[in-house]
């Protein structure tokens, strides 16, 4: 990534965003941002089919030491700790660092959807569309509603951000082959997960945030982000009893949103990840769906990494496992 240009980045971003239909294969180096710490992991394909991705090596530094910022000496002892040979790097951005957006999809070739795209997000971004790198991900409905227009996700990320990433790739001599979201991080982790014909509704809670997906096929369909850290709903009774309600009631409107938009997706099931057991509770009484918890042992194999059998230390990794799936396809 040698002199890299916005128009060279966007085509990298364009090129490795993860696939709707992905391929088995050789798995990927994943980065993260969590709070003062930069996390890694790297994930192996299963040898065998039916057997689930591997989990090699974990490794996280403490960015206390390194001003609180991903640095290039950050990376490399990260890189120390989790390399492995000709594995490429996948950096999950933060959730600050691009804008996800729900737009029609422009009725222009292929060839000219880009353009499209920067001209409908260029009044919805607070900085220009000139210093923007913009991508788009399918929302695929023509089979099923072939009277309704599709949609699809639009994303954009400040050029300068993403080319200071690159840079610090670079010196650290590391291959960063691809950036993720976190939307389409966890629709990776769903799709292990989804049986049969069945939708897969999912919702992780993690330090800074609730994320609700609902994918179908490998397919992202519908997203909802809630701003509500983890410590907030350790403390007073009546507080954690607000948050729970707020998050309960945005689950039940995403439910009734797939089921009026996308009604040709069955959804009997919801996957919860890092909810206190109350929480759980609590939302089963509100909503038909069944709801169960996910363990992400049961999706990976965590035989090279047995820390990960901790749950708290395992949904900590959870969006940083799901960009490493890259690639890697569910087998049945």
């Amino acid at each position: 990534m040698k002199n890299l240009s916005l128009q060279r980045f966007a085509q990298t971003l364009r090129a490795r965003l993860p696939q709707r239909k992905p391929c088995a294969g050789a798995g990927w180096t994943g980065v993260a941002i969590s709070g003062n710490s930069l996390l890694g992991v790297s994930v192996a394909a299963p040898a065998h089919k039916g057997n689930a991705p591997i989990v090699l090596k974990t490794g996280m530094v403490d960015l206390d030491a390194h001003g609180n910022q991903m640095t290039a000496a950050a990376l490399a002892a990260l890189a120390a700790q989790i390399a492995v040979p000709r594995s490429p790097w996948v950096l999950l951005l933060p959730r600050d660092d691009y804008r996800l957006l729900v737009l029609p999809e422009p009725a222009v070739p292929a060839a000219e959807m880009l353009q499209s795209l920067r001209w409908q997000l260029a009044p919805l971004l607070d900085f220009a569309i000139e210093e923007a790198v913009v991508e788009h991900l399918c929302i695929p409905t023509l089979s099923w509603q072939p009277e309704k227009k599709q949609d699809l996700y639009a994303i954009a990320a400040h050029q300068p951000l993403m080319e200071q990433y690159a840079e610090l790739f670079r010196e650290a001599r590391l291959q960063l082959s691809a950036i993720d979201i976190c939307e389409t991080a966890q629709r990776n982790i769903a799709s292990l997960s989804e049986q049969g014909d069945e939708g897969m509704g999912m919702v992780s809670f993690n330090e800074q945030h609730v994320q609700i997906t609902f994918s179908w096929k490998g397919e992202l369909y519908l997203d909802r982000l809630i701003a509500k850290p983890m410590h907030s709903m350790e403390e007073s009774t009546d507080r954690r009893s607000a948050a729970y309600l707020r998050i309960t009631t945005q689950i039940q409107r995403s439910v009734d949103a797939l089921q009026q938009h996308f009604s040709f997706i069955p959804l009997s099931q919801l996957l919860v990840a890092g909810a206190p057991p109350e929480f759980s509770e609590q939302l089963q009484s509100s909503i038909a769906q069944t709801i169960a918890t996910l363990s992400l042992a049961s999706v990976f194999d965590f035989s090279a990494t047995p820390e990960l059998n901790d749950p708290s230390l395992s949904m900590r990794y959870f969006p940083v496992l799901g960009a490493a799936l890259r690639g890697i396809a569910p087998t049945p």
